[in-house]
């Protein structure tokens, strides 16, 4: 018996992720913005100023994924986590990606460049190396 997937709302991969354009703006309210000179971006029906992002989050304003699909970096096969894993080569913010997902345990996706299988060989690396007396 074959069950067809539901959308259940934003998942796990929606996490952190920014789109790279803003939504579309009504007139009203793109003149609000234009006259107050101000950045924002929409979250579930309200604006909110981009400035407000706290400064632990605002790496992921700068990456190459923003605006990508988000389903990309969760890939189901190897062939996947190689594509993705191209735009991370060029991304800015590789390093601050890797160690959120690391500090974070965030076991699914690529992050920084790096597989699940990766990040779970980073953290053994880590965990030994700090097992280890100097």
């Amino acid at each position: 018996m074959l069950i067809d997937a539901v959308d259940t709302g934003p998942q796990v991969s929606d996490l952190g992720r920014f789109s790279r354009t803003p939504p579309r703006k009504g007139p009203a309210e793109a003149e609000h913005l234009i006259a107050h000179g101000t950045r924002h971006r929409r979250v579930a029906g309200r604006l909110h100023d981009v400035d407000q992002i706290p400064d632990e989050y605002a790496w992921m304003l700068r990456g190459s994924c923003r605006g990508a699909q988000t389903r990309a970096f969760f890939p189901s096969d190897g062939v996947g986590v190689e594509a993705v894993q191209r735009i991370c080569r060029s991304c800015a913010v590789r390093d601050e990606c890797l160690e959120y997902a690391l500090l974070h345990r965030i076991e699914q996706g690529v992050w920084g460049g790096a597989s699940e299988r990766e990040r779970r060989r980073i953290l053994r690396e880590r965990r030994r190396a700090n097992a280890l007396p100097t």
